[in-house]
C-alpha cells in the first residue's frame, strides 16, 4: 500500500509530465488540425474522401506514397476501421500521400472524412471459387481475405496489411520505409508472436511447422505483393490448407507461419514496438523496444470494460482502451489523449501491469513536422 504522501507525490509527478508534453507540442508545432466528423455519421455510397489526390495505384516509384490494406466485415468493424484511419491520419506528414484499400462485405460504405492526402478505395470480398465458404469462415469471418491480397490488389507492388484492431501512435511512413530494407528474396515482414519462450503459444501448443523460436504474429504485415505473385503465394496457401486444416488454430496466421517456416530468408522480423499487444505486458513487460509505434488491441482490449459480458479480467486493459478512445472521439487532440492516459493511470497503476504502456508511449515529435 502507498502512503497518502507517496500517492500525492505520484499524482503531481504524472500531472507535471503530462502538462510538459502538452505545452511542448502546443508551443512548438501549434494545434494539429481537428478530425471533426462524428464516428456515427450516416453511411453513404461511394468512395470515401472524393477530393483526395489519387495517383495511379500501380506506381510505387514515388517514395512519398504509401498503400495500406485492411479487411473489415460488418458495420462494427468498418466503424472500428475509422478509428484506425484517424490514428494514421493524425500522425501522417503532409508531404506523404496514402491509399487505404478496404475490403468489406458491406454494400454501403461510410465516408471516413480524412485529410485530402489520403484516398480510400473499397473492394468486395474475393476468395478462390474452390472452398470459398471455408476461406470466408476460417478462424473469423473474412480474416483469410488477406491471403488473397496479391490477386485482389493486382496493380499494387507493396502494401502494409493491418488488422482492424490496431492504431498507430507514430507516422506510418516510418513503417513503410522498412520495404527499403528487404533483401531480394524477402516477401514479407512481421513481428514475433511474443518475446518469452515459455509463454509463447506456438512453442507450447502448435501442431504444425512455424519459424522458430516464437513464430510470427501477422496482425501487422508488410507484403511485397509483386514478389508474392511471382512465387504463387495464393496457390501455395490453398495447398497448405489442404495439408494442415485439422492442425491449425489461428487460421490464416497459422498458414502464414507454415509458409515462412520453409525458409527463414524469405521474411524480415519487425521490432515488437510495431505490434505491441497486451501479451507484451499483462504478465510483466517483455517487449524490449524502447518506443511504441503501433498498438494491437488483441483480446478485445480496445473495447472491453469491466462490465463487458464474459470478458476475463486479463482482457480488460484501461491503458489500451484509453489510447483507442482518444482516436474514437469526434475531435482528436493530444491534450484529450493525455487526460485519458492520466485517468487510466489513476484507475489502476497498482494492479494493472499494462499501465507500463504509458511510460513506453513516447511520441517522436519529429515525425509530426511537415
Amino acid at each position: 500500500m502507498y502512503s497518502k504522501q507517496q500517492t500525492w507525490l505520484m499524482v503531481l509527478f504524472i500531472l507535471g509530465i503530462g502538462t510538459g508534453w502538452y505545452l511542448l507540442v502546443d508551443n512548438t508545432f501549434g494545434s494539429r488540425r481537428a478530425i471533426d466528423q462524428p464516428i456515427t455519421k450516416p453511411l453513404e455510397d461511394g468512395i470515401s474522401n472524393p477530393l483526395a489526390t489519387k495517383p495511379n495505384v500501380a506506381s510505387n516509384s514515388n517514395n512519398t506514397y504509401i498503400h495500406i490494406a485492411i479487411v473489415a466485415c460488418g458495420l462494427d468493424r468498418v466503424l472500428q476501421a475509422r478509428v484506425l484511419a484517424r490514428s494514421i491520419d493524425y500522425f501522417l506528414r503532409p508531404s506523404w500521400h496514402l491509399t487505404m484499400h478496404i475490403v468489406t462485405n458491406l454494400q454501403q460504405r461510410p465516408k471516413l472524412s480524412l485529410s485530402p492526402q489520403i484516398a480510400v478505395r473499397w473492394y468486395n470480398l474475393s476468395y478462390p471459387s474452390q472452398n470459398a465458404e471455408l476461406w470466408h469462415t476460417l478462424f473469423k469471418p473474412c480474416a483469410a481475405q488477406r491471403l488473397f491480397l496479391p490477386g485482389l490488389l493486382s496493380a499494387v507492388t507493396q502494401v502494409i496489411y493491418l488488422d482492424i484492431d490496431t492504431i498507430l501512435v507514430t507516422d506510418i511512413a516510418r513503417l513503410w520505409q522498412h520495404f527499403k530494407l528487404f533483401s531480394p528474396t524477402q516477401t514479407a515482414a512481421m513481428a514475433p508472436e511474443g518475446q518469452v519462450l515459455n509463454r509463447n503459444w506456438y512453442h507450447r501448443f502448435a501442431r504444425h511447422p512455424y519459424p522458430k523460436p516464437m513464430g510470427l504474429n501477422s496482425g501487422v504485415m508488410l507484403m511485397h505483393l509483386a514478389r508474392l505473385r511471382g512465387v504463387r503465394f495464393e496457390q501455395r496457401m490453398q495447398s497448405l490448407l489442404k495439408l494442415y486444416q485439422s492442425n491449425i488454430t489461428w487460421g490464416d496466421q497459422d498458414l502464414i507461419n507454415i509458409y515462412y517456416s520453409e525458409s527463414s530468408t524469405d521474411f524480415m522480423l519487425l521490432d515488437c514496438g510495431w505490434n505491441f499487444r497486451p501479451d507484451h505486458c499483462i504478465y510483466g513487460p517483455n517487449c524490449p523496444s524502447n518506443k511504441l509505434m503501433l498498438l494491437h488491441g488483441s483480446r478485445g482490449v480496445f473495447t472491453n470494460t469491466k462490465d463487458t459480458p464474459k470478458a476475463r479480467p486479463v482482457n480488460v486493459q484501461p491503458a489500451f482502451k484509453a489510447c483507442y478512445d482518444a482516436f474514437a472521439q469526434d475531435r482528436v487532440d493530444l491534450l484529450a489523449t493525455l487526460r485519458m492516459l492520466i485517468v487510466c493511470v489513476f484507475a489502476g497503476f497498482r494492479q494493472n501491469k499494462c499501465i507500463r504502456v504509458l511510460s513506453l508511449w513516447r511520441l517522436d515529435l519529429r515525425y509530426r513536422v511537415a
